[in-house]
């Protein structure tokens, strides 16, 4: 009976030791039961999150980056500054010289992303000469870019049929690269088979849909 109830204590000692050894960051704990509370990347970007690889991956090839402080802010709105940058960096593309509107400065951070991507054609501004670089892109927007941008051989037409519900409210402009994406599986419907491409896009948005062009 004694030799029976010190194995037992014997046991207990050895699980509560592993238990709070650190194996790669993780204890013994975390490592059996799969728990690893958020990525090694962001603190609001749980492995649960369903853009949390997405996210993690473009951070590791330095396209997107946090908000500071630890936080990504998956569900914050991105800025057609922003995407250019983010656009520029994804597709590798050489800088085209000096942006030409009237309301992107030189001196600003984001100055030479547009220069590019407006220089390649993949973005344009609007008749009053404005880019509008703090202004949100909408979904319908950022597919039209990226098909400007990217090799067509990276948008082939998946076979699998893909039904959206919403393609009547994509801009006549935009349908055709609307439809390009869906169809290459870069885009695609939420719950209720919506594109909703009038939608600002949000950072989760639009790291996977990177990811789906690289």
């Amino acid at each position: 009976m004694k030799k029976v109830i010190s194995l037992v204590l014997v046991t207990m000692l050895l699980v509560t030791c592993i238990s709070t050894t650190v194996f790669a960051g993780k204890t013994y704990d975390e490592i059996m039961t799969g728990i690893n509370p958020v990525t090694s990347v962001f603190k609001d970007v749980p492995n649960s999150f369903w853009g949390a690889s997405y996210i993690k991956k473009l951070k590791e090839l330095n396209i997107l980056s946090g908000k500071g402080d630890g936080y990504f802010d998956p569900d914050g709105n991105v800025t057609r500054a922003e995407f250019a940058k983010i656009l520029t960096l994804a597709l590798n593309l050489q800088d085209e010289g000096d942006a030409t509107f009237v309301d992107v400065d030189a001196n600003q951070w984001y100055a030479p992303y547009v220069a590019t991507v407006a220089g390649k054609g993949i973005a344009k501004g609007y008749e009053d000469g404005t880019f509008k670089p703090d202004a949100f892109v909408t979904r319908e927007e950022l597919a039209t870019m990226i098909v400007r941008g990217v090799d067509a051989s990276k948008l082939v037409a998946k076979e699998t049929e893909v039904k959206i519900g919403d393609m009547a409210k994509v801009s006549d402009w935009a349908y055709e690269n609307m439809i390009v994406l869906i169809g290459a599986g870069v885009i695609g419907g939420d719950e209720n088979s919506n594109v909703n491409p009038q939608n600002n896009a949000t950072r989760a948005e639009v790291a996977k849909i990177i990811c789906g062009i690289l």
